[in-house]
């Protein structure tokens, strides 16, 4: 692969919204390898070889386990990486970059919340989608930072998402039987992130349906409902507020103390 070739493969994979790294050789001692001699490696630890002078190399053996062991701390820490790899004689230095795609939020529901939800996840780096099963309700209008509002059943919608480890998704419908229905179509799915508001009594009837259904406890363990942190929110905004903040502490820490499913859901 040249470097033209490169740059088109790392737009297309973008495009799909699967995360790659970037490795490149910046010193090297007793390889076949120089400055600017690379590697495009996948989440799936696929990897292409780019080469400064444009021609092909194999890459196998420690150096090709090392690359993509570190590609994936790379893409879990989602910070650049300076590392060396040494084997004998062989010595190594790498500049590994992740690349990904915005996270994706997904607000399944259109109604007083969604509206600042979606234009403050926008603007703290998310790609939003709206959707709602009325379409006088799923208007681009209504939400002019989201990149997609769509009129369609929540289940169909739902149905149809690509999960990752980047995408997250936040129920916020107008009743159990969408909020069930929103569930059932994403608890099977690879999500960072599955949020559904309500209030305590509401929270207990739809996970109880589920767990009627035959839902594992473990899935339903996924759920972050009550959704948002502990701030006292009470208006729209606020709850809004509260419910991104949950999100950017996942997307940074993975958790917080201050989750209300964790305070006051039971075991």
């Amino acid at each position: 692969m040249n470097h033209k070739e490169m740059i088109a493969e790392i737009n297309r994979l973008l495009d799909e919204a699967e995360p790659i790294v970037l490795a490149k050789v910046i010193g090297a001692r007793n390889a076949d390898l120089a400055p600017g001699d690379g590697w495009l490696i996948r989440s799936d630890g696929g990897l292409e070889s780019v080469r400064a002078n444009g021609e092909e190399t194999r890459t196998e053996g420690e150096l090709k386990n090392f690359l993509i062991g570190e590609a994936g701390r790379s893409l879990e820490s989602r910070q650049p990486v300076t590392c060396r790899f040494t084997e004998g004689a062989v010595e190594v230095e790498l500049f590994l970059l992740p690349l990904a795609a915005p996270d994706s939020l997904v607000i399944a529901g259109a109604g007083h919340i969604a509206v600042p939800l979606a234009d403050m996840a926008a603007q703290a780096g998310f790609r939003v989608t709206v959707i709602d099963d009325r379409e006088d309700f799923a208007v681009a209008e209504n939400f002019p930072r989201a990149a997609e509002v769509k009129a369609a059943p929540f289940s169909q919608a739902l149905g149809a998402l690509q999960g990752g480890p980047s995408a997250y998704v936040v129920i916020i419908t107008r009743g159990h039987r969408h909020d069930r229905e929103s569930l059932e179509a994403v608890l099977d799915k690879s999500l960072a992130y599955i949020g559904m508001i309500g209030s305590r009594r509401r929270v207990t009837a739809v996970l109880g349906l589920l767990r009627e259904c035959g839902v594992p406890r473990e899935k339903l363990n996924r759920i972050h409902s009550p959704i948002g942190l502990d701030i006292g929110s009470q208006t729209p905004a606020e709850i809004a507020v509260s419910i991104l903040a949950e999100l950017i502490a996942v997307r940074r820490r993975g958790t917080s103390p201050l989750s209300l499913s964790r305070k006051e859901r039971k075991p």
